[in-house]
């Protein structure tokens, strides 16, 4: 399922999506994994209890089994998750969190043709 259809779903459906892990948050018990898919511009919260997350890093790309819950934080849902597979890790993630100057993109191959600067 695509997250701008989750959208649309009622509380307590349960939900199979996949995308890329884009954040990660370990503050106590519970794991808080900020996903994209590539559909939306907005982010969607995963949170999966920290006994049950295997060893995932930024960038690896997951199908997600949970169920849509309300959100205690800033968002109106977020997606309390039962299961995380990992199908495609990601050994080497080339950005970090912030933006990074411009003179770095043009380094990484994959980067330099998208910021050519007219």
């Amino acid at each position: 399922m695509k997250f701008y259809e989750i959208d649309t779903l009622p509380f307590d459906k349960p939900v199979i999506t996949q995308g890329w892990i884009r954040f990660i948050r370990i503050p106590g018990k519970m794991v808080f994994l900020q996903c994209f898919d590539g559909t939306s511009q907005e982010d969607i919260q995963i949170v999966i209890p920290k006994s049950q997350s295997p060893s995932l890093k930024r960038g690896d790309y997951v199908a997600i089994e949970s169920v849509k819950v309300p959100s205690k934080g800033t968002q109106v849902y977020e997606l309390l998750a039962s299961k995380i597979e990992i199908i495609s890790s990601s050994e080497d993630f080339t950005m970090e969190k912030k933006d990074p100057p411009l003179d770095t993109l043009r380094s990484i191959p994959q980067y330099r043709t998208k910021t050519l600067m007219t």
